[in-house]
């Protein structure tokens, strides 16, 4: 789907009409791939656009790799190794997803995407792993 007919942009002009946090938004600035992420350079809802969807990259990748993550868990009885697979198929979706995303009308994928993605998986992963070894060292611990 093209970009217009994603943008949020008119929903986020509806909803917020005074610019909350405008000061705040106005002192971010970075590169990302090859722009430059300030207010100055893109204004206030194309900033706070990028950080939404930003955020739901991270998120839903970050979900994806928990799902594979729990899906191999009964499969692979090496954490190390599941830890690995899960993180290497999140990053192999991603990259798909941005390989397609260059064959949409309006739409470019970049690397940056894909890094971001898989950390997403890296963060909700490892977060995972350790409240379940958490829970498995409690649960020795309650039984002894």
């Amino acid at each position: 789907m093209p970009y217009e007919d994603q943008t949020l942009i008119p929903i986020l002009q509806r909803l917020l009409p005074n610019q909350p946090l405008s000061g705040f938004f106005n002192r971010i600035q970075f590169s990302y791939g090859n722009e430059v992420i300030s207010m100055e350079s893109m204004g206030y809802y194309s900033l706070l656009e990028f950080f939404i969807r930003k955020g739901a990259h991270f998120i839903n990748f970050g979900f994806l790799g928990l799902m594979i993550y729990f899906f191999l868990r009964p499969y692979i009885n090496h954490a190390i190794i599941l830890y690995g697979v899960a993180i290497t198929l999140t990053f192999g979706l991603a990259s798909f997803d941005e390989l397609h995303q260059v064959s949409t009308l309006n739409r470019s994928g970049c690397i940056e995407d894909v890094l971001l993605d898989t950390l997403g998986a890296i963060v909700f992963v490892s977060l995972a792993h350790f409240f379940i070894s958490l829970f498995r060292q409690n649960k020795q611990t309650d039984s002894d």
